[in-house]
């Protein structure tokens, strides 16, 4: 009896000083063992976050877990850390590392040079094939068409989800820098697409959460549990699935490729990617990072916008005034023959003011992306140790 009591203390002690923070860290308070300090339910995450800041200031440490992280929520301290060259890491955790095949690949979730040398590429390609370019407007406003078709035809007077449809037109025109593809509302392949993303996103911000913030679960739980519980397997099928269908599209670009004439940035991809000796080869390696690049295109793209034009439809419906000053704007802009186009906003400052305060308002990503330091670091006086998320 008295070799386990010994054994139970000493337990208590090593988690307990596991718990606190190096001496020169950010302001913090005691996190309990195991747990940390993991915010309420109760109230959102920006408020819990704003309250600690006024307790600890602009940059603290809290602890979720496993995971000690420094928060940073001044806007000119966060440019300044995310522009450090040794705060530019990913986070390990367990459902992005599930997602990516343990890869330093694609965009999102990459590191170091692999994070540069992607976003440069994507960057450059995706202006010369018209993102934020008035060349863009064409495909634009053909699904802008297509989705008031759409829902005039099957929403008017009745309560409608619109969010298959949304999601439906805003992945066609990243579809078509992308691949030169658009799909129809009903095609089965987006159907499916949009089904996968929905049900990937449902269980990584649900129970899998548990799994992200205390990673050691994973090592200990069998796998019957994970898959049960946790949902592990559905992830694993559903990437396998998701790489599938963009497999797919490789392959019938690598067949129809004209190193003359690229089409878009999948075209732009291969020819950087392929080997010369071999055009029609991409090794392993690269047919990961590639996979990799468009299936982060499509989560960056469609899910932003399409939450966006979202909130919008909400707060058009509970502010009819609004609403009518916005379609008066519009109606005197821009002539009944043609649609609205970039060439009009300079007009419609109204139109652009009302779409700052949707995004203003829903704030919909209320926090950026987690970094972590890649090195010790120090940061306005402190220290920051190696692996730490920030």
């Amino acid at each position: 009896m008295f070799l386990e009591i010994i054994l139970f203390l000493a337990l208590l002690a090593l988690l307990t000083i596991s718990s606190w923070k190096p001496a020169r860290m950010p302001p913090g308070t005691f996190c309990w063992p195991i747990l940390g300090e993991l915010p309420p339910r109760s109230i959102p995450i920006t408020e819990y976050l704003k309250n600690l800041k006024q307790k600890r200031g602009p940059i603290f440490t809290t602890k979720w877990g496993s995971h000690r992280i420094v928060v940073v929520t001044d806007y000119n301290l966060i440019k300044k850390a995310f522009n450090h060259p040794d705060i530019q890491g990913r986070p390990g955790f367990f459902s992005l590392e599930l997602l990516n095949n343990c890869k330093n690949a694609g965009v999102i979730h990459s590191h170091g040079s692999v994070w540069t040398e992607n976003r440069r590429f994507l960057l450059r390609h995706l202006r010369d094939l018209g993102m934020g370019k008035t060349a863009l407007e064409g495909s634009i406003q053909q699904e802008a068409e297509m989705l008031v078709d759409h829902l005039d035809k099957n929403c008017v007077g009745k309560p409608a989800a619109m969010n298959h449809s949304i999601n439906c037109a805003v992945l066609n025109v990243i579809w078509q820098m992308l691949a030169s593809k658009r799909y129809d509302i009903k095609d089965k392949m987006m159907h499916r697409y949009i089904a996968l993303i929905d049900e990937d996103m449902n269980i990584i911000q649900g129970i899998l959460f548990i799994i992200d913030v205390f990673p050691w679960l994973a090592k200990v739980l069998p796998s019957f549990i994970m898959n049960k519980v946790f949902k592990v397997d559905v992830l694993y099928r559903n990437r396998d699935e998701a790489q599938s269908m963009f497999k797919q599209v490789i392959d019938d670009h690598m067949a129809t490729l004209d190193p003359n004439n690229p089409r878009d940035v999948i075209d732009q991809l291969l020819l950087e990617r392929a080997h010369r000796d071999a055009p029609d080869y991409l090794t392993p390696e690269d047919e990961v990072d590639v996979l990799a690049i468009i299936s982060d295109s499509f989560a960056a793209g469609s899910e932003t916008t399409s939450s966006t034009l979202r909130w919008m439809i909400l707060y058009m419906a509970i502010n009819p005034e609004i609403q009518a000053k916005v379609h008066k704007r519009l109606d005197e802009v821009v002539p009944n023959d043609r649609l609205p186009s970039l060439n009009d906003r300079n007009q419609l400052q109204y139109v652009d003011a009302m779409l700052l305060e949707v995004m203003r308002l829903s704030s919909f990503v209320p926090i950026g992306m987690l970094h972590t330091a890649t090195a010790e670091v120090t940061f306005e006086g402190y220290d920051i140790p190696k692996v730490n998320l920030i």
